[in-house]
């Protein structure tokens, strides 16, 4: 059976929320954490953070070479990525799911022009860790041979709207209706994961 994959990123790790259609909207299989860096490793979690010079909230002097810290976290991140990925994929074709699509829903804020900018900023910083993750997560689903859509959080409900040519009132309705197959939660990030996975299913099939 077919199945596409939402994506809400996080630093160092995702929330993937794997959905089948169904006669009722749609049926979600499973939710579950994805992390896309090692714990013990800063670079792989918060390798922009790291090379800025800081430790949480704390300033720390940062490293001599800011881009090759950058450059190397971002590798090690993407092999994590792309090795969890993996095995979220490996794990449906277990159960008789092919993963066909996927949606990434892509973040608000706008990157500066240059890294001197993006490192002087702690807003700016965050933003590009979330961008970082996304790109990871893009590459290793391309990799994998799935195909991907970054869908904007601000617009989804239109376009879900449009398509299902339902009001607000009657989607927010069926989305709360709907609970995953195994006991995992149920937040609005789940919630935006499903409809972005079920949108990124139904371009697909459009094609």
């Amino acid at each position: 059976m077919r199945a596409a994959v939402g994506i809400f990123t996080h630093m160092g790790w995702v929330t993937a929320v794997t959905v089948v259609p169904s006669d009722q909207f749609i049926k979600v299989v499973r939710t579950e954490r994805i992390v896309t860096g090692d714990a013990g490793d800063r670079e792989t979690i918060e390798p922009y953070h790291v090379a800025a010079g800081f430790r949480g909230l704390d300033r720390v002097p940062p490293p001599p070479n800011p881009q090759s810290v950058i450059r190397r976290g971002r590798k090690k991140q993407q092999r994590h990525t792309l090795r969890n990925l993996r095995k979220l994929l490996n794990d449906m074709s277990d159960l008789g799911f092919e993963i066909a699509a996927a949606a990434i829903l892509a973040g608000r804020g706008k990157l500066a022009t240059s890294l001197e900018k993006v490192l002087a900023s702690h807003a700016q910083i965050h933003i590009a860790e979330g961008n970082a993750v996304r790109q990871a997560v893009d590459a290793s689903f391309k990799q994998l041979d799935v195909r991907v859509a970054w869908l904007d959080q601000k617009s989804l409900f239109e376009k879900a709207y449009e398509i299902l040519a339902l009001d607000k009132d009657a989607l927010t309705a069926r989305l709360r209706s709907i609970k995953p197959e195994i006991l995992s939660p149920w937040r609005k990030e789940e919630r935006l994961g499903a409809i972005a996975a079920w949108l990124s299913m139904s371009v697909a099939n459009e094609d």
